[in-house]
């Protein structure tokens, strides 16, 4: 259905139906990573953890700029050849 301003009720409905779905996974998936490091708090020191979901998201933003398996790899090894040097 089109009112006269031109809005599509039908898609709009539709939009608002599937971003409602997106956010109310969105906070389920927050409450699962919150309920991750609440299960590993006493098994890990907190200091590391923060440094481990840090590398994580580094590698993930690295995949995303180059999807090459090879070069994600090498850029490990020269950060892990870096970080060894240094100890």
């Amino acid at each position: 259905m089109t009112s006269e301003g031109g809005a599509n009720f039908d898609v709009a409905e539709e939009f608002v139906e599937r971003f409602f779905n997106l956010s109310q996974e969105i906070k389920l998936l927050q409450t699962d990573r919150a309920d991750l490091k609440d299960e590993f708090k006493d098994r890990l020191d907190t200091k590391l953890m923060g440094k481990l979901v840090r590398l994580v998201k580094l590698k993930l933003d690295v995949a995303e700029a180059d999807t090459s398996e090879e070069t994600v790899a090498e850029l490990e090894n020269i950060i892990l050849n870096h970080v060894n040097k240094v100890r």
